[in-house]
């Protein structure tokens, strides 16, 4: 699994217990992601092991939300940073 690189402004984030996987994947999402395209950046094959084990937790966390939270399942559901 490639590693991302980290997001220069994370730390200036001041997120508590936040990882540099997770900072780097909070800048990637500026513009909003496709389920697909989160577990590509994640250098993941399977997309509901991306979504489950490492987006589902930010989103929980209150740092990225679904575009269509009603739907997550969704074809067109995009994660995207909250700002």
């Amino acid at each position: 699994r490639k590693k991302p690189e980290a997001a220069p402004e994370a730390t200036a984030w001041g997120i508590a217990g936040l990882s540099d996987d997770e900072a780097a994947l909070l800048h990637f999402c500026e513009t909003p992601r496709t389920r697909k395209e989160l577990a590509e950046y994640l250098g993941l094959d399977s997309v509901s092991y991306a979504i489950k084990r490492h987006i589902m937790p930010v989103v929980e966390r209150g740092l990225l939300r679904m575009e269509l939270p009603d739907t997550p399942k969704s074809p067109r559901q995009r994660f995207v940073r909250v700002p």
